[in-house]
């Protein structure tokens, strides 16, 4: 199974604890001395295991696998999963990689995370660890993004979702400042420009203009520009968004 597209770059925290394991079961000795971190023992080093002398750095290919990993468990969440729901994050992955050769490998390992068993909660243990709240932010969006994109968010899908934000740190003010982005019933009311800058339609003018500097700096694409140009193409939709509430608020206030 050829991965070097979607791999490409180097991988830094996915080789340890449970997502190296994802990886090892799903490319198995492709990647085999990859994973191995001693001559004599061919097992991902578990979280314990790791190295003591700092931080592992975060890469792009770290992010693609552990978005690809937490969309299986968003699909799997049901006990079934739907080719309608394939064929959508299909078409999905080809909008995200802009990239026809790292959209289909995204999608061979997709199929192949589906089919394992793993532990939601020690896969989001190993993300809150070693990614920023920025990245987890993008990382969530991308994960709503991707059950939205057929225009229906089923109950499953939200719970799961829910509970990864939830897992990742994520308040539940940013998590309905990203639902805000995707939900019509929340876009259709009439404080989702409010609920957009984390704020209440009392706020004052100095609030608010606080509220959108603060939200703009949280998701500003550069906090995770490193992370390859899907993500950081990702979190620029989000500011947008938050641009355009900001634009919002201020004609139905009147403020200049």
């Amino acid at each position: 199974m050829k991965l070097s597209t979607l791999i490409g770059g180097g991988i830094g925290f996915a080789l340890f604890g449970p997502i190296g394991a994802i990886i090892g079961a799903i490319i198995g000795s492709a990647i085999g001395n990859m994973l191995a971190q001693d001559d004599d023992d061919n097992e991902p080093i578990s979280q314990e295991e790791q190295p003591r002398g700092g931080r592992v750095k975060t890469t792009p290919a770290d992010v693609r696998l552990s978005i690809l990993i937490l969309i299986a468990a968003v699909l799997k969440a049901d006990g079934h999963v739907r080719k309608v729901e394939l064929d959508k994050v299909k078409v999905y992955l080809r909008q995200l990689y802009k990239n026809e050769q790292e959209a289909q490998e995204a999608l061979l390992f997709l199929r192949d995370a589906i089919k394992q068993d793993f532990h939601l909660d020690q896969v989001l243990a190993q993300i809150r660890v070693y990614t920023n709240y920025s990245t987890r932010l993008t990382i969530v969006q991308i994960l709503l993004d991707v059950a939205y994109s057929d225009g229906y968010f089923e109950r499953t899908e939200q719970n799961t979702i829910s509970y990864i934000a939830n897992y990742l740190g994520i308040t539940q003010a940013d998590y309905t400042s990203l639902l805000s982005m995707f939900v019509p019933t929340e876009r259709s009311k009439p404080d989702w420009a409010y609920k957009a800058l984390e704020i209440s339609p009392d706020a004052t003018e100095d609030e608010i203009k606080k509220a959108y500097r603060r939200m703009a700096m949280k998701h500003h694409p550069d906090k995770v520009a490193t992370l390859g140009e899907e993500m950081k193409r990702k979190a620029n939709e989000k500011f947008q968004e938050i641009h355009k509430a900001y634009e919002y608020i201020k004609q139905e206030r009147g403020i200049k």
